[in-house]
C-alpha cells in the first residue's frame, strides 16, 4: 500500500467545508501547490500552513490501494472507522470513501456516469 497527500483548502477559520484541491503522490507536490511550502509545520498525519491572508492550507495523507484486496480492505476500514457517524452529509461522506476504495482509477468515470453524486463532508 502506498500513500497519497490530498490537499484542502479552507477560506477563513470560522467555515466548516473545505474545498479538495488536489491528491498528490509525495508530501512535497502537495506542500508546493499552496505556493506557501515554506510555512508548514509537521504533524502527526495532517499539515497545517500558518495563516497568511485568511488562507488556510490542510494535507492528508491517506493511503492508496494498489490491488483488489487493498482496495476492500481499506473500504471495509472505512465503514468500521466512520460507519456510524450521525447526519446525512457524513454518511455521504462514507460512501463516497468507500466508492472511492472500491473504485480506484475508475471512480472519476464512474461518477461522471451518476446523475447526481454527492462527496458529502468529513465527520
Amino acid at each position: 500500500m502506498k500513500t497519497a497527500y490530498t490537499l484542502f483548502h479552507k477560506t477563513h477559520p470560522d467555515e466548516a467545508a473545505t474545498d479538495r484541491r488536489g491528491t498528490y503522490p509525495t508530501l512535497s507536490g502537495a506542500k508546493a501547490a499552496t505556493g506557501y511550502q515554506h510555512l508548514w509545520e509537521d504533524g502527526d498525519q495532517t499539515w497545517r500552513a500558518e495563516e497568511e491572508s485568511c488562507s488556510h492550507w490542510f494535507i492528508v495523507a491517506e493511503p492508496v490501494a494498489e490491488n483488489d484486496a487493498e482496495s476492500v480492505a481499506l473500504a471495509l476500514e472505512t465503514i468500521r472507522l466512520y460507519g456510524d457517524a450521525d447526519g446525512e452529509s457524513h454518511k455521504a461522506w462514507v460512501l463516497d470513501q468507500v466508492a472511492r476504495h472500491l473504485a480506484r482509477n475508475s471512480y472519476g468515470a464512474w461518477v461522471d456516469d451518476m446523475d447526481y453524486w454527492d462527496e458529502g463532508i468529513a465527520p
